[in-house]
């Protein structure tokens, strides 16, 4: 979500500059006459203000915001599944390659129509307030776009979309299931490493005189406000 929002602005410049074209015959849709990013953002401030680089972010939070929600969830069950059917070996990247592939095609179905709609928020035309000349809100250019085009209007260039997502789902998933394991393997090869628990434990005999010490400090602080309460175990492996 946080990144959505803060991509707001390079994602309306890069999808004017990706929608201009310099002949007029296959130009589509708004044609914005920008030539430079630094350029663009200052026009766009000056004609339209600041809170016109996320005039399209209604729609770009609940894409990333449904991406988000479907892509570790998917990826997950489908390792577990691929896993327990034994098609491949333990530890083979065949395991996690197929389940990202799922994930990656499953989160470019949910993405597609708030991606097609942030494409068209962030390319439309403006009137002198910076408002949308086409659609009002997200529900409106959905509405539109069901009426106009039918619901397979909403996955238009799907198939280039899951290019673009597959690869980078595959890739980071992946990497993220590397790590994990050799994070698990670091672990149990190195038992001695301070681990926190939510209660408040620590596994260490190392660290234990300096975690002391700083308990003694915290209670004593304690007794002096007498309306703080602090619960803090240890423990020792």
């Amino acid at each position: 979500m946080v990144g959505g929002v803060l991509s707001s602005p390079f994602f309306l410049i890069k999808t004017q500059f990706q929608s201009h074209a310099n002949d007029k015959s296959i130009a589509v849709g708004q044609q914005h006459q920008h030539t430079k990013m630094i350029p663009a953002f200052r026009d766009i401030y000056r004609k339209y203000g600041l809170l016109s680089f996320w005039r399209g972010s209604t729609s770009s939070i609940p894409k990333i915001g449904v991406a988000s929600l479907v892509q570790i969830p998917t990826y997950l069950k489908t390792l577990e599944f691929v896993k327990s059917k034994q098609i491949f070996q333990e530890r083979s990247l065949m395991n996690p390659f197929c389940a990202s592939m799922v994930a990656g095609l499953l989160m470019s179905l949910v993405m597609a129509p708030f991606d097609l709609m942030s494409t068209r928020f962030y390319n439309q035309g403006v009137d002198a307030n910076g408002k949308g000349l086409i659609y009002k809100n997200l529900l409106d250019c959905g509405i539109k776009i069901y009426k106009s085009e039918g619901p397979l209007g909403f996955y238009k260039g799907w198939t280039v979309n899951y290019f673009r997502l597959g690869p980078h789902t595959l890739l980071n998933l992946v990497l993220w299931e590397q790590l994990r394991y050799y994070y698990h393997e670091y672990e149990v090869e190195h038992p001695e490493i301070v681990k926190w628990s939510i209660h408040g434990q620590v596994h260490s005999p190392k660290y234990l005189d300096k975690i002391n010490k700083l308990l003694k400090e915290l209670l004593t602080f304690c007794h002096e406000n007498a309306d703080i309460h602090v619960n803090v175990r240890v423990s020792v492996n």
